[in-house]
């Protein structure tokens, strides 16, 4: 979720998947790396985190349409 930082409104949303009922996309060999380095400077791989460029988003524009990627166009029920 992106926010307009002056009024805090939604301002669109980031999604990382693919239609509905897919998998999501590899993300096997995206581990982040410790901030800090040991000794000699190296960042050792932190597997249970995944560092995944924004580019791999999908923007999505508005509540509605992210509802519909994650649950599918909703169908009318009539309660009678």
């Amino acid at each position: 979720m992106i926010h307009d930082p002056q009024t805090l409104n939604i301002a669109h949303y980031q999604f990382l998947g693919g239609p509905l009922g897919a998998a999501l996309p590899d993300l096997s060999e995206t581990f982040a790396k410790h901030s800090k380095g040991d000794a000699l400077g190296n960042k050792s791989a932190r597997p249970a985190l995944r560092q995944i460029p924004l580019s791999q988003f999908d923007h999505v524009q508005t509540t509605g349409q992210l509802c519909r990627r994650l649950f599918g166009q909703l169908r009318r029920v009539n309660n009678r």
